[in-house]
C-alpha cells in the first residue's frame, strides 16, 4: 500500500485528512481520517472509499454539501 496524495485541514481541535491511496494490486482509493486530540490521546475515525464507487460519493456530497448550505444559509 503506498500513499499517492495527502492534504489536510485543522479547524479547532479536529483535524482532517484527505489521502488517496494504491494497494498492492495498483487500485486507487480514498480515506477520509478525523482525528480528534481527547486528554493525552487523540480518536481517530476513519472511511476508505473505493475507486469504483469514489464518483457516487462524490456526487452524493455535492448533493448533500448544497442542501447543508441552503438549509444553514451559508
Amino acid at each position: 500500500m503506498s500513499d499517492i496524495f495527502s492534504s489536510k485541514i485543522t479547524k479547532g481541535s479536529r483535524t482532517y485528512f484527505f489521502d488517496i491511496k494504491q494497494n498492492e494490486r495498483r487500485e486507487f482509493y480514498m480515506t477520509i481520517t478525523e482525528s480528534k486530540k481527547s486528554g493525552d490521546e487523540f480518536e481517530r475515525r476513519r472511511i476508505m472509499i473505493f475507486e469504483e464507487d469514489i464518483q457516487d460519493f462524490a456526487d452524493l456530497f455535492q448533493k448533500t454539501f448544497v442542501e447543508f448550505k441552503r438549509l444553514a444559509k451559508l
